[in-house]
Formats: C-alpha cells, sequence, structure tokens
C-alpha cells in the first residue's frame, strides 16, 4: 500500500512540475511546436519503458484500433488545449480548468457505463463547475490581457481530455496501459504534424542546450506523472490512488503562486482552490 501511496503523490508532483515546465517552454518556442517535441520526448521514453518491462505491443484489434483513434482524435484537442492554455495564462487559473476534466470524464461513467459517482462526486462536480465560475468572472488585470482567451482554451483541454481518459482507459484494457499512451500519441502527430506543417506552425524547434533541456523536462515530468500513477493503480486500489493522484491540481496552482509568483486576483483564486478540491472529491472512492 505504502508503495501505490508514494508513487501516486510522485505522479501528482510530477504533473504539477510539467505544468510549469509546459508553460515555459512554451512561451519560449511557441505552443506548437512545444506540444510535437515534448510527445516525441515523451512518448519514445514511454515506448522504451513498455517495451523493456513487458516487450512489443500486442496485436491490435478492430475494437483497440477504434478506441486508439478516438484517444488520438480527442487527444489533439486535448493537449493542443493544454499547451495553449498554458503558454498564454497564468498556471494557478488555467490548471483548475484543465482538470475539470475528472467531472467530464465522471458524467461519461454515469451516462456511458452507468456507473454511480455517489453524494461526494456530484458535490466534487458542484465544486469545480462552482471555482471555475468564479475564475472566469474575474476580470482580467492589465498584465493579463489574454486571460479569457487562455480560458477558453483550457475549456477545450478539458473536454478534451474528458473524452480521451476514458477511452484510453478502455483502450488501456487490451493493449496494455504503457503502450496505450505511445501509440495514441503517434497517431495524434501523425495527424496534426502534416497540418502544421504546411500551416508553417512548426519552423521553430529547439535549437540550444537549453531548449531542449527544458522540453525535455517537460516531457519527462508528464511521462514521469503518468507512469507513476500506472504503477501506483498496480500497487494499491484505485479509491486510494485516484485522490492522491488528483492534488496535482492543488500542486500547479500553488507551484504558480510560489514560483512564478502569479497573483490572479482574490476571486480567481479562491475559485481555483474550489474548483482543486472539487477535483479531489470527484476522485474519492464511491
Amino acid at each position: 500500500m505504502w508503495l501505490g501511496v508514494s508513487l501516486a503523490l510522485l505522479g501528482a508532483a510530477s504533473w504539477s512540475c510539467a505544468n510549469l515546465a509546459i508553460q515555459q517552454v512554451g512561451r519560449k518556442l511557441g505552443p506548437w511546436p512545444t506540444m510535437v517535441w515534448a510527445q516525441l520526448i515523451g512518448g519514445s521514453l514511454v515506448a522504451l519503458v513498455a517495451l523493456l518491462g513487458w516487450g512489443p505491443p500486442p496485436a491490435l484489434t478492430t475494437e483497440a484500433l477504434a478506441l486508439i483513434a478516438l484517444a488520438a482524435a480527442t487527444a489533439t484537442i486535448a493537449y493542443a488545449g493544454l499547451f495553449m492554455a498554458l503558454a498564454r495564462g497564468a498556471v494557478a487559473i488555467v490548471s483548475p480548468i484543465i482538470s475539470s476534466w475528472t467531472a467530464i470524464s465522471a458524467g461519461i461513467g454515469v451516462l456511458w457505463w452507468h456507473e454511480s459517482i455517489g453524494v461526494w462526486g456530484l458535490v466534487g462536480i458542484g465544486a469545480v463547475v462552482a471555482g471555475n465560475g468564479l475564475v472566469a468572472a474575474q476580470k482580467p488585470s492589465k498584465s493579463a490581457p489574454d486571460r479569457r482567451g487562455a480560458m477558453l482554451w483550457a475549456a477545450a483541454s478539458a473536454c478534451g481530455f474528458g473524452v480521451m481518459v476514458p477511452a484510453v482507459n478502455a483502450a488501456g484494457a487490451l493493449v496494455g496501459r504503457l503502450w496505450t499512451v505511445p501509440l495514441v500519441w503517434l497517431l495524434e502527430l501523425a495527424t496534426i504534424v502534416p497540418i502544421m506543417g504546411w500551416c508553417g506552425r512548426l519552423r521553430v524547434r529547439p535549437r540550444s542546450r537549453r531548449d531542449w533541456f527544458i522540453t525535455g523536462r517537460a516531457a519527462f515530468f508528464e511521462v514521469t506523472g503518468f507512469v507513476a500513477v500506472s504503477f501506483a493503480l498496480g500497487a494499491a486500489p484505485v479509491s486510494v490512488v485516484s485522490p492522491l493522484a488528483s492534488l496535482a491540481t492543488a500542486g500547479s496552482v500553488l507551484l504558480g503562486l510560489l514560483l512564478l509568483h502569479e497573483r490572479p486576483g482574490r476571486q480567481a483564486l479562491g475559485g481555483a482552490a474550489l474548483a482543486s478540491v472539487g477535483v479531489v472529491l470527484v476522485n474519492l472512492p464511491h
């Protein structure tokens, strides 16, 4: 049990650090090149871990291919929104909005698989909605003129992750958890890279050692979080792992305040805190 708890907390910390790293490299290189290079590096790392630990991926069935295709399509929206929101907005503001995908996934589970989310789950969804409403109602400051745009990208990311995660979980049961993500990212990149290249969005790439370092750091933290949570689920019950992993939202808010010295305003900060609590409540055992 202690191993699962430790790995879940490592995943939460890694995802919090990933958000800060994504913002840093996204503002330097641009969100689209950052997304492509981070996924190429991160996907390669996950594929290497999966290959060394479990061998080649199994043969893909028609059902698995359909789920991977659905996950790849929604991953485009999810990750584009993630990188655009973090490049344009404050980590403390956009992170709770992006993390509201857990409420969307819970709703899909209720409607599609007839799952029960329980009283705390309903309270959590209400807290996520109310918290994000407070964030959206905060007037943008002069130092953050594009905060509205960042929040719209964050909302798009939440919708994308809300559909992508259930699709990845379903595909993982057929393909394996670690192999699913690189396969999804590969199909996603095979679709968007030609389009972005044709639009001239990928002309910028990491050139200096520092650029490669911060891009690799973003990929490393994102992948470390995923791998840690995946192994945590094998060492502890979901009811223990999910709430702890969801602490990444609160961690992102705190890191934004402490390390980036973000000052989103009391109303927005209160909304971010309320949404962060709601994310944890949604992930509590039902």
